[in-house]
């Protein structure tokens, strides 16, 4: 089933109330602001923490937050399934990484995870989570 996307363009500040507001009848239970300056800098706020967004030193650049928003729900439903099939392991490495397209737009052309199970206690059930 598709997920329903709504843009709404506010001038002026948002403020989290706004964004948490009815939209049609879908109440938004997740959400995160965004601030920008001229150019490309800016801040990404949730409700436990703030990134910088940019192309310098010390900001996170679009798709390095795509990737890790993937490999952050990956990683959770994966951990939940662990959980069910009580599959106890010492961690997991992962890397997400992806090919953009030479035309414009330059949305991704590809996207590929690699996932490695650190020392898991039990391999059977592993491939489906």
């Amino acid at each position: 089933m598709p997920v329903k996307m709504t843009i709404r363009i506010l001038y002026g500040k948002i403020e989290s109330g706004q964004i948490n507001e009815n939209l049609g009848g879908l109440i938004l239970m997740k959400w995160v602001t965004m601030d920008f300056e001229y150019g490309f800098k800016g801040t990404l706020k949730a409700k436990r923490g703030t990134v910088p967004i940019g192309i310098e030193e010390g900001t996170i650049e679009p798709y390095d937050m795509v990737f890790g928003a993937l490999g952050s729900c990956l990683y959770s439903t994966f951990l939940d399934i662990a959980v069910k099939k009580k599959i106890v392991y010492e961690g997991v490495s992962m890397k997400v990484s992806g090919e953009k397209r030479t035309e414009v737009p330059t949305t991704l052309k590809t996207v590929h995870v690699d996932v490695v199970v650190k020392n898991p206690e039990k391999e059977k059930g592993l491939d489906q989570a």
